[in-house]
Protein backbone atom coordinates (compact mmCIF):
# COMPACT_ATOMS: atom_id res chain seq x y z
CA UNK A 1 0.00 0.00 0.00
CA UNK A 2 1.31 3.40 -0.91
CA UNK A 3 2.09 5.76 1.94
CA UNK A 4 1.52 9.46 1.28
CA UNK A 5 2.95 12.09 3.59
CA UNK A 6 1.48 15.58 3.92
CA UNK A 7 3.57 18.12 5.82
CA UNK A 8 1.54 20.62 7.86
CA UNK A 9 2.65 23.46 10.10
CA UNK A 10 0.80 23.13 13.40
CA UNK A 11 0.94 26.12 15.69
CA UNK A 12 1.02 24.91 19.31
CA UNK A 13 0.83 27.36 22.17
CA UNK A 14 3.63 26.14 24.41
CA UNK A 15 6.58 27.58 26.12
CA UNK A 16 8.74 26.56 23.24
CA UNK A 17 8.79 27.06 19.49
CA UNK A 18 6.28 25.74 16.92
CA UNK A 19 6.89 22.25 15.52
CA UNK A 20 6.16 20.30 12.36
CA UNK A 21 3.63 17.50 12.30
CA UNK A 22 2.49 15.24 9.43
CA UNK A 23 -0.36 13.39 7.72
CA UNK A 24 0.02 9.80 6.65
CA UNK A 25 -2.31 8.75 3.84
CA UNK A 26 -3.34 5.26 2.77
CA UNK A 27 -6.76 3.91 1.73
CA UNK A 28 -7.99 6.16 4.45
CA UNK A 29 -6.22 9.34 5.48
CA UNK A 30 -4.67 9.47 8.92
CA UNK A 31 -3.85 12.89 10.26
CA UNK A 32 -1.02 12.35 12.74
CA UNK A 33 -0.44 15.21 15.11
CA UNK A 34 2.78 15.13 17.14
CA UNK A 35 2.52 17.08 20.37
CA UNK A 36 5.63 17.66 22.50
CA UNK A 37 6.66 19.61 25.56
CA UNK A 38 9.71 21.67 24.64
CA UNK A 39 10.61 22.21 28.30
CA UNK A 40 13.16 19.77 29.61
CA UNK A 41 12.54 20.66 33.26
CA UNK A 42 8.85 21.53 33.62
CA UNK A 43 5.67 19.55 33.03
CA UNK A 44 2.83 21.37 31.27
CA UNK A 45 -0.51 20.92 29.51
CA UNK A 46 -0.22 21.56 25.78
CA UNK A 47 -3.35 22.80 23.91
CA UNK A 48 -4.00 21.25 20.48
CA UNK A 49 -6.04 22.85 17.66
CA UNK A 50 -5.76 21.55 14.08
CA UNK A 51 -8.06 22.50 11.16
CA UNK A 52 -9.25 19.72 8.93
CA UNK A 53 -9.26 20.00 5.12
CA UNK A 54 -12.44 21.69 3.91
CA UNK A 55 -13.44 18.67 1.79
CA UNK A 56 -13.96 16.54 4.91
CA UNK A 57 -17.57 15.93 5.91
CA UNK A 58 -17.59 15.35 9.72
CA UNK A 59 -20.76 13.24 9.55
CA UNK A 60 -19.53 10.75 6.95
CA UNK A 61 -15.77 11.13 6.47
CA UNK A 62 -14.30 11.12 10.00
CA UNK A 63 -13.61 7.60 11.18
CA UNK A 64 -11.65 8.28 14.42
CA UNK A 65 -10.95 11.53 16.30
CA UNK A 66 -7.98 10.08 18.22
CA UNK A 67 -9.23 11.28 21.59
CA UNK A 68 -9.72 14.88 20.42
CA UNK A 69 -12.93 16.85 20.05
CA UNK A 70 -14.52 18.12 16.85
CA UNK A 71 -15.78 21.66 16.49
CA UNK A 72 -16.72 24.20 13.84
CA UNK A 73 -15.14 27.60 13.21
CA UNK A 74 -17.88 29.90 11.91
CA UNK A 75 -15.34 32.57 10.96
CA UNK A 76 -13.52 30.30 8.50
CA UNK A 77 -16.33 27.86 7.78
CA UNK A 78 -14.06 24.95 8.62
CA UNK A 79 -14.11 22.06 11.10
CA UNK A 80 -11.20 21.47 13.46
CA UNK A 81 -10.10 19.07 16.18
CA UNK A 82 -8.90 20.34 19.52
CA UNK A 83 -7.99 19.27 23.05
CA UNK A 84 -5.40 19.57 25.85
CA UNK A 85 -2.58 17.10 26.32
CA UNK A 86 -0.65 16.97 29.66
CA UNK A 87 3.05 16.28 29.07
CA UNK A 88 6.04 15.82 31.32
CA UNK A 89 9.40 17.55 30.75
CA UNK A 90 10.59 16.91 27.16
CA UNK A 91 7.76 14.40 26.59
CA UNK A 92 5.93 14.06 23.19
CA UNK A 93 2.91 12.08 21.98
CA UNK A 94 1.16 11.45 18.61
CA UNK A 95 -2.55 11.99 18.08
CA UNK A 96 -4.21 10.43 15.02
CA UNK A 97 -7.42 11.56 13.27
CA UNK A 98 -8.52 9.01 10.68
CA UNK A 99 -10.61 10.18 7.70
CA UNK A 100 -11.87 8.70 4.45
CA UNK A 101 -9.83 9.49 1.38
CA UNK A 102 -12.05 12.02 -0.42
CA UNK A 103 -9.34 13.62 -2.61
CA UNK A 104 -9.75 11.26 -5.52
CA UNK A 105 -11.85 11.85 -8.65
CA UNK A 106 -13.53 8.57 -9.49
CA UNK A 107 -12.43 7.30 -12.90
CA UNK A 108 -15.78 5.52 -13.32
CA UNK A 109 -17.72 8.75 -12.75
CA UNK A 110 -15.51 10.67 -15.17
CA UNK A 111 -15.93 7.97 -17.84
CA UNK A 112 -19.69 8.02 -17.33
CA UNK A 113 -19.74 11.80 -17.87
CA UNK A 114 -17.75 11.45 -21.10
CA UNK A 115 -20.06 8.72 -22.34
CA UNK A 116 -23.10 10.89 -21.56
CA UNK A 117 -21.61 13.71 -23.64
CA UNK A 118 -20.90 11.35 -26.55
CA UNK A 119 -24.41 9.88 -26.45
CA UNK A 120 -26.00 13.33 -26.50
CA UNK A 121 -23.76 14.37 -29.40
CA UNK A 122 -24.79 11.26 -31.37
CA UNK A 123 -28.39 12.45 -31.18
CA UNK A 124 -27.34 15.71 -32.87
CA UNK A 125 -26.13 13.95 -36.02
CA UNK A 126 -27.88 15.23 -39.11
CA UNK A 127 -28.95 18.45 -37.40
CA UNK A 128 -27.56 22.00 -37.72
CA UNK A 129 -25.94 21.48 -34.27
CA UNK A 130 -23.84 18.44 -35.18
CA UNK A 131 -20.48 20.27 -35.47
CA UNK A 132 -21.05 22.27 -32.29
CA UNK A 133 -21.89 19.05 -30.44
CA UNK A 134 -18.70 17.36 -31.64
CA UNK A 135 -16.64 20.36 -30.49
CA UNK A 136 -18.19 20.20 -27.01
CA UNK A 137 -17.50 16.46 -26.74
CA UNK A 138 -13.88 17.14 -27.69
CA UNK A 139 -13.63 19.72 -24.88
CA UNK A 140 -15.19 17.35 -22.34
CA UNK A 141 -12.79 14.56 -23.31
CA UNK A 142 -9.77 16.88 -23.06
CA UNK A 143 -10.73 18.13 -19.59
CA UNK A 144 -11.41 14.65 -18.20
CA UNK A 145 -8.14 13.25 -19.56
CA UNK A 146 -6.27 16.17 -17.96
CA UNK A 147 -7.91 15.52 -14.57
CA UNK A 148 -6.94 11.83 -14.66
CA UNK A 149 -3.39 12.62 -15.80
CA UNK A 150 -2.70 15.14 -13.02
CA UNK A 151 -4.30 12.87 -10.46
CA UNK A 152 -1.90 10.10 -11.45
CA UNK A 153 1.12 12.41 -11.46
CA UNK A 154 0.45 13.68 -7.92
CA UNK A 155 -0.43 10.33 -6.37
CA UNK A 156 2.76 10.35 -4.25
CA UNK A 157 2.60 14.02 -3.30
CA UNK A 158 -0.32 14.60 -0.95
CA UNK A 159 -0.05 18.40 -0.93
CA UNK A 160 -0.09 18.58 -4.73
CA UNK A 161 -2.76 15.94 -4.79
CA UNK A 162 -5.14 18.06 -2.72
CA UNK A 163 -4.43 21.11 -4.88
CA UNK A 164 -4.95 19.02 -8.03
CA UNK A 165 -8.18 17.67 -6.58
CA UNK A 166 -9.46 21.19 -5.96
CA UNK A 167 -8.53 22.24 -9.48
CA UNK A 168 -10.26 19.12 -10.75
CA UNK A 169 -13.46 20.17 -8.98
CA UNK A 170 -13.41 23.40 -10.99
CA UNK A 171 -12.72 21.46 -14.18
CA UNK A 172 -15.64 19.14 -13.43
CA UNK A 173 -17.93 22.14 -13.06
CA UNK A 174 -16.83 23.22 -16.54
CA UNK A 175 -17.48 19.69 -17.86
CA UNK A 176 -20.98 19.73 -16.39
CA UNK A 177 -21.63 23.06 -18.13
CA UNK A 178 -20.52 21.54 -21.45
CA UNK A 179 -22.83 18.55 -20.95
CA UNK A 180 -25.67 20.89 -20.03
CA UNK A 181 -25.03 22.87 -23.21
CA UNK A 182 -25.17 19.64 -25.21
CA UNK A 183 -28.55 18.92 -23.64
CA UNK A 184 -29.74 22.38 -24.63
CA UNK A 185 -28.62 21.77 -28.22
CA UNK A 186 -30.49 18.47 -28.20
CA UNK A 187 -33.64 20.23 -27.00
CA UNK A 188 -33.32 22.94 -29.66
CA UNK A 189 -32.77 20.30 -32.35
CA UNK A 190 -35.84 18.40 -31.14
CA UNK A 191 -37.96 21.56 -31.17
CA UNK A 192 -36.62 22.47 -34.61
CA UNK A 193 -37.51 19.01 -35.95
CA UNK A 194 -41.00 19.29 -34.47
CA UNK A 195 -41.48 22.72 -36.06
CA UNK A 196 -40.24 21.35 -39.38
CA UNK A 197 -42.74 18.48 -39.23
CA UNK A 198 -45.52 20.92 -38.33
CA UNK A 199 -44.62 23.08 -41.32
CA UNK A 200 -44.71 20.05 -43.62
CA UNK A 201 -48.08 18.94 -42.23
CA UNK A 202 -49.52 22.44 -42.62
CA UNK A 203 -48.16 22.64 -46.16
CA UNK A 204 -49.76 19.31 -47.06
CA UNK A 205 -53.05 20.38 -45.48
CA UNK A 206 -52.91 23.67 -47.40
CA UNK A 207 -52.25 21.85 -50.67
CA UNK A 208 -55.10 19.44 -50.01
CA UNK A 209 -57.42 22.35 -49.19
CA UNK A 210 -56.40 24.14 -52.39
CA UNK A 211 -56.98 21.01 -54.45
CA UNK A 212 -60.39 20.51 -52.82
CA UNK A 213 -61.26 24.14 -53.46
CA UNK A 214 -60.28 23.86 -57.11
CA UNK A 215 -62.34 20.68 -57.37
CA UNK A 216 -65.39 22.39 -55.87
CA UNK A 217 -64.85 25.38 -58.13
CA UNK A 218 -64.79 23.05 -61.16
CA UNK A 219 -68.06 21.47 -60.04
CA UNK A 220 -69.72 24.88 -59.67
CA UNK A 221 -68.53 25.96 -63.13
CA UNK A 222 -69.85 22.73 -64.65
CA UNK A 223 -73.20 23.23 -62.90
CA UNK A 224 -73.47 26.80 -64.20
CA UNK A 225 -72.71 25.67 -67.75
CA UNK A 226 -75.34 22.93 -67.44
CA UNK A 227 -77.92 25.49 -66.23
CA UNK A 228 -77.11 27.79 -69.15
CA UNK A 229 -77.58 24.94 -71.62
CA UNK A 230 -80.91 23.99 -70.05
CA UNK A 231 -82.13 27.59 -70.21
CA UNK A 232 -81.26 27.74 -73.91
CA UNK A 233 -83.10 24.49 -74.53
CA UNK A 234 -86.34 25.60 -72.81
CA UNK A 235 -89.52 25.85 -74.97
CA UNK A 236 -92.58 27.97 -74.34
CA UNK A 237 -96.19 26.81 -74.20
CA UNK A 238 -98.23 28.37 -77.13
CA UNK A 239 -100.69 31.02 -75.95
CA UNK A 240 -104.31 30.52 -77.02
CA UNK A 241 -103.86 26.87 -78.08
CA UNK A 242 -106.80 24.51 -77.63
CA UNK A 243 -107.14 22.32 -74.58
CA UNK A 244 -106.76 19.18 -76.63
CA UNK A 245 -103.57 20.34 -78.31
CA UNK A 246 -100.56 19.33 -76.25
CA UNK A 247 -97.62 21.72 -76.09
CA UNK A 248 -94.86 21.03 -78.54
CA UNK A 249 -92.30 20.63 -75.81
CA UNK A 250 -92.58 20.63 -72.07
CA UNK A 251 -89.78 21.49 -69.67
CA UNK A 252 -88.70 18.43 -67.65
CA UNK A 253 -90.06 18.19 -64.15
CA UNK A 254 -87.83 19.50 -61.40
CA UNK A 255 -85.92 21.93 -63.66
CA UNK A 256 -86.33 25.66 -63.04
CA UNK A 257 -87.33 28.09 -65.87
CA UNK A 258 -85.78 31.45 -66.55
CA UNK A 259 -87.27 34.69 -65.25
CA UNK A 260 -87.90 35.98 -68.82
CA UNK A 261 -89.84 32.84 -69.77
CA UNK A 262 -91.93 33.07 -66.60
CA UNK A 263 -92.91 36.70 -67.33
CA UNK A 264 -93.77 35.80 -70.94
CA UNK A 265 -96.14 33.09 -69.71
CA UNK A 266 -97.76 35.47 -67.21
CA UNK A 267 -98.30 38.23 -69.84
CA UNK A 268 -99.70 35.63 -72.29
CA UNK A 269 -102.22 34.48 -69.70
CA UNK A 270 -103.24 38.08 -68.93
CA UNK A 271 -103.74 38.89 -72.65
CA UNK A 272 -105.80 35.72 -73.12
CA UNK A 273 -108.03 36.63 -70.17
CA UNK A 274 -108.39 40.18 -71.52
CA UNK A 275 -109.53 38.95 -74.95
CA UNK A 276 -111.96 36.49 -73.38
CA UNK A 277 -113.41 39.23 -71.18
CA UNK A 278 -113.83 41.56 -74.18
CA UNK A 279 -115.70 38.86 -76.16
CA UNK A 280 -118.01 38.16 -73.21
CA UNK A 281 -118.68 41.88 -72.75
CA UNK A 282 -119.50 42.38 -76.42
CA UNK A 283 -121.88 39.38 -76.40
CA UNK A 284 -123.63 40.74 -73.33
CA UNK A 285 -123.87 44.24 -74.78
CA UNK A 286 -125.32 42.91 -78.03
CA UNK A 287 -127.89 40.83 -76.16
CA UNK A 288 -128.98 43.85 -74.15
CA UNK A 289 -129.44 45.90 -77.35
CA UNK A 290 -131.45 43.19 -79.11
CA UNK A 291 -133.72 42.67 -76.09
CA UNK A 292 -134.35 46.39 -75.91
CA UNK A 293 -135.56 46.42 -79.55
CA UNK A 294 -137.68 43.26 -79.02
CA UNK A 295 -139.24 44.78 -75.95
CA UNK A 296 -140.25 47.89 -77.90
CA UNK A 297 -141.74 45.78 -80.70
CA UNK A 298 -143.40 43.34 -78.30
CA UNK A 299 -141.42 40.35 -79.52
CA UNK A 300 -139.90 37.58 -77.34
CA UNK A 301 -136.56 38.41 -75.73
CA UNK A 302 -133.35 36.91 -77.02
CA UNK A 303 -131.29 34.63 -74.69
CA UNK A 304 -127.58 34.35 -74.51
CA UNK A 305 -127.63 31.05 -76.41
CA UNK A 306 -129.55 32.62 -79.25
CA UNK A 307 -127.13 35.50 -79.38
CA UNK A 308 -124.21 33.06 -79.47
CA UNK A 309 -125.86 31.04 -82.26
CA UNK A 310 -126.59 34.20 -84.17
CA UNK A 311 -123.00 35.21 -83.87
CA UNK A 312 -121.89 31.82 -85.13
CA UNK A 313 -124.30 32.01 -88.07
CA UNK A 314 -123.06 35.47 -88.94
CA UNK A 315 -119.50 34.26 -88.78
CA UNK A 316 -120.35 31.21 -90.97
CA UNK A 317 -122.13 33.39 -93.51
CA UNK A 318 -119.27 35.74 -93.67
CA UNK A 319 -116.88 32.84 -94.25
CA UNK A 320 -119.21 31.41 -96.96
CA UNK A 321 -119.45 34.78 -98.72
Amino acid sequence: MKILTIILVLIISTLGSPFIGGIEVSASVVLKIRVENPSKTEAQTVPVKVYLPKEVNPKTDIMDLGGLQLDYDAATGTYYVHGEVPLGPGESVNKAVEMKDVWVQSEEELSAMLEEAKETARQLEGTPYEEEGEALVSEVKKKIELILKKQEETANNPGERIRTFRQGVQSLASVEQDISQLGQLKLEASVGETLKKDRLVKKEESEEASAEKEKESGKETSAKESDSESEGAESTIPVGAGADEPPETVAPLGRSISMTTAWQIIFGILIFLGVLSAVAFMSWHRMVGVNAQKEQQGEPLVTEDQVAKGSESSVSGSQAG
